[in-house]
């Protein structure tokens, strides 16, 4: 018999019950709030009821390690198998019971291969019971929901998707406003804001459950300081320019390049400002969203730092013996280290820079805000002008836009 060691909050108990409720179905608590513990004492309930029981968890790489950990922490005499997204296709095809998809926003682009090698997954196996977590699964994008909602239809075969199955410009139309420009010469559609919100959260009704932070739990408070550095306005026009390359391909390199290059300009004072910390014995994270900052504010500071091209286990180590430590400073990418690690021994973090997807911001800043922080939080960001905080603002208003699906 597996046994469940931990103790459970009444959300997290409500996760439980909604699973075995909703077998196929999305988890999206907010950050922070217990998911993975929540399917751990899933899985645990779904071992002892089935005798063949298979229970396989899918993850980002870098993850793989932290499930080992929380597996050991909650639970004991539990056997599953953990894979990633990246090695997907070479899982060998199994009678699953409960297939676990943590940081589920992994499948939004439903034309990636890994995504559509994950449904290939879902439609040969039909396990059954299929948990998606994530507790952000619109990241950008209702678009974005549309892959999550086809997985759970596949079985569950609920009435609300009926309208939409297979049919995602028919989901983008309904519920996002469509906008089409010329890029080289190419015509090309894309699909943004929230429309017919109430419909849209009565359609994923059935296979959703969210829990938010402010309504289950009693965490210390927040408090955001705004910094302006000496650069006002020096890198507006770049800002610009790479906001509207960003809005076009997330992925263009002259984006990635302007965007590095006021990050890198506002390095000096978050520097200055984290050496101020160390010296009153402070613990601090600092992120960015670029290489380049990163290692320039590691190497001032002479400590490691966490970046796309850091292998998974030496990551996990990182994190690990900062958490361990009285001290110190832990420096990272907001793309390598802003999900599945838990970082409450610091309750100070710098915001060098900001992602333009909104949700990478929220992911990173709930690495601190969450179950176990016993202290007020502290947001420090940094910003190189008034069109930067502007912009800041903006971004952070598509979010609360975008949560209106959520809330």
């Amino acid at each position: 018999m597996a046994k469940f060691k931990g103790t459970l909050f009444e959300h997290q108990k409500e996760g439980v019950k909604f699973a075995f409720s909703n077998p196929y179905h999305i988890n999206g608590f907010e950050m922070g709030l217990g998911k993975t513990a929540t399917s751990l004492a899933v899985a645990v309930q779904v071992a002892n009821r089935f005798r063949n029981n298979k229970i396989l968890i899918i993850c980002p790489a870098f993850l793989r390690n932290n499930w080992k950990d929380e597996i050991d922490k909650f639970t004991e005499g539990l056997d599953v198998t953990i894979t990633s997204y990246s090695s997907l296709s070479k899982i060998e095809l199994d009678n699953f019971t409960l297939v676990i998809a943590d940081e589920a926003n992994y499948l939004k682009n439903h034309k990636a291969k890994r995504t559509e090698i994950f449904h290939e997954l879902i439609k040969k196996i039909t396990p059954h019971y299929l948990m998606m977590m994530s507790g952000t699964p619109i990241k950008n994008r209702v678009s974005e929901f549309w892959s999550l909602l086809q997985l759970c239809h596949y079985v569950a075969q609920y009435p609300e998707f009926k309208p939409f199955h297979r049919l995602y410009y028919k989901f983008c139309n309904t519920f996002s406003y469509e906008r089409s420009f010329e890029v080289n010469g190419f015509n090309v559609v894309r699909f943004d804001g929230v429309k017919n919100a109430p419909k849209l959260k009565e359609l994923i009704k059935p296979i959703y459950i969210r829990r938010k932070t402010e309504n289950v739990l009693d965490l210390p408070t927040i408090t955001d300081i705004d910094i302006m550095t000496k650069n006002s306005k020096k890198y507006d026009a770049d800002l610009k320019e790479a906001f509207e390359l960003f809005k076009i391909d997330a992925k263009d390199p002259a984006y990635m390049s302007l965007k590095s290059a006021n990050a890198l300009a506002k390095v000096g004072d978050t520097i200055k400002l984290a050496k101020d910390m160390i010296e009153q014995d402070e613990k601090v994270i600092i992120f960015t969203c670029h290489k380049a900052a990163v290692r320039e504010i590691a190497k001032s500071l002479k400590v490691s730092f966490i970046d796309g091209s850091i292998p998974a286990d030496k990551r996990h180590k990182i994190v690990k013996e900062f958490n361990e430590s009285e001290e110190g400073v832990l420096v990272a990418t907001i793309g390598a280290a802003s999900t599945g690690f838990n970082i409450t021994s610091a309750n100070k973090m710098i915001i060098n820079d900001f992602p333009f997807v909104p949700a990478d911001l929220e992911q990173a800043k709930k690495r601190m805000h969450r179950i176990g922080q016993e202290k007020p939080c502290f947001y420090y960001h940094i910003f190189s002008s008034e069109f930067d905080k502007s912009l800041f603002e903006m971004i952070t208003r598509k979010n609360k836009d975008i949560g209106r699906v959520y809330e």
